[in-house]
């Protein structure tokens, strides 16, 4: 007894339903698109033109037309259509991040000046409002600073009294221009010391109003101040009573851990999809729930010369200051977040050794092949870039044997029918 089967081909269709295909179908290659049916012809045209940017409009495939007989073979071949939709696409990226502070709002807090330290204020974890002291320096010469100041300002007081009874004199005759002359002068050089000096008490951290303070007291304390620059934490202290210190020397280090950065590792191929703004999760190591949401900042234009990775760095709002600096874990970035875009059934998109097609049904009986140019796979199918129209049928089930009939009428060119 001899049970015979049908061998199957990769759309489910039998051999004898593939001849049948074969012989009902009629493959016509014009010469240009203008040459194609008054019908079809100039519309297409200027589809390729306008509106599939990056798709070759003198692709041979594009001048095809395949036509059936008659309907009731395509319904033979159980050939399906279906029309192109868009749809919200979501895909994500994920990646190894590092937490560390928010540079934007993270400090080095250091004496403006050498000395001895004196008293230290505050300790780890404090949380320090601006202008906060956080130190005191005792700095010899922040006090030979305050000295020159009142020196160059009693100067300065010394040779405005004198201008002025000099001119008093010159109206009746008793002082020489020359000496009035030689007055002015020296005023204007004792004010150029005196803001010199002001100056370098600004270079100190004192502003307009503790420098008048000063000249008003006769200050010439040597207690330095060490002030908090923002509202912060305190996150690390390396001050200790009775250190000598340099101007520029770190001795305390102060974050705004309100928000805090991620560090993204990712791989260059994938670059291309992200840019700023982008949502991000992230969900630190052993830990449970959603996690930590932010927005990527900044994308890095360097490459790892070890790894092929760039870094990427995403903000994280941290209210609760759980996030802590050196934490790891994963980063999710949201590339597409429900974004509308075209899709197209996986069935829908054959490959002719060179490009994607698709096969859109231009009236009954008749199918073009187009190129496109295909984004993210999807659930159900391709996100296509370039190519297709939304609203446009195209060919799902059988669509692999419309592409053997177009690669048929193409031996001997090559991809898009060049030899």
């Amino acid at each position: 007894i001899c049970k015979s089967e049908a061998t199957m081909d990769h759309n489910g269709l039998s051999i004898p339903q593939a001849g049948r295909l074969e012989n009902a179908l009629q493959l016509s290659v014009e010469e240009t698109a203008r040459e194609l049916t008054p019908s079809v012809g100039p519309a297409l045209f200027e589809y390729d033109a306008a509106k599939r940017k990056g798709i070759d409009p003198n692709c041979l495939n594009h001048l095809s037309t395949i036509k059936f007989e008659s309907s009731k073979i395509q319904e033979q071949v159980d050939l399906r259509n279906q029309p192109v939709v868009t749809q919200p696409v979501y895909k994500t990226l994920k990646c190894y991040g590092e937490v560390r502070y928010d540079e934007n709002n993270y400090a080095l807090i250091s004496s403006l000046g050498g000395g001895v330290v004196k008293e230290v204020l505050v300790d780890l974890g404090d949380e320090v409002k601006k202008g906060d002291v956080l130190a005191i320096v005792d700095s010899v010469e922040f006090g030979k600073a305050k000295a020159d100041f009142l020196r160059a300002a009693a100067q300065v007081q010394r040779w405005q009294w004198l201008n002025d009874s000099y001119k008093e004199g010159q109206a009746s005759g008793a002082i020489a221009k020359k000496e009035i002359i030689e007055a002015q002068a020296e005023l204007d050089a004792a004010q150029v010391e005196l803001a010199i000096a002001a100056q370098t008490l600004r270079n100190f951290g004192l502003d307009d109003q503790r420098i008048e303070k000063i000249q008003e007291g006769k200050d010439t304390d040597t207690h330095l101040e060490v002030v908090a620059p923002f509202d912060a934490t305190l996150v690390a202290r390396k001050a200790v009573n009775g250190e000598n210190v340099e101007p520029g020397q770190s001795l305390f280090e102060i974050a705004d851990l309100s928000t805090m950065w991620l560090m993204l590792s990712v791989f260059a191929e994938d670059l291309g999809e992200l840019s700023k703004g982008m949502p991000v999760a992230f969900q630190p190591e052993g830990e449970k729930g959603t996690g930590v949401r932010g927005e990527i900042t900044w994308i890095s234009p360097n490459l790892d010369e070890k790894t092929r990775t760039a870094s990427v760095r995403a903000e994280l709002n941290n209210p609760d200051k759980q996030l802590r600096k050196g934490l790891f874990g994963t980063g999710v970035i949201g590339v597409h977040e429900g974004e509308q875009m075209m899709v197209v059934p996986k069935d829908a998109i054959q490959w002719d050794g060179c490009c994607n097609m698709a096969f859109v049904q231009t009236k009954e009986g008749e199918y073009q092949p187009r190129k496109v140019r295909l984004g993210d796979q999807v659930e159900n199918g391709y996100v296509v870039l370039a190519g297709l129209s939304v609203g446009e049928s195209v060919a799902t089930q059988g669509s692999y044997l419309l592409k053997t009939e177009v690669l048929k009428s193409q031996i001997g060119a090559g991809c898009c029918g060049n030899d």
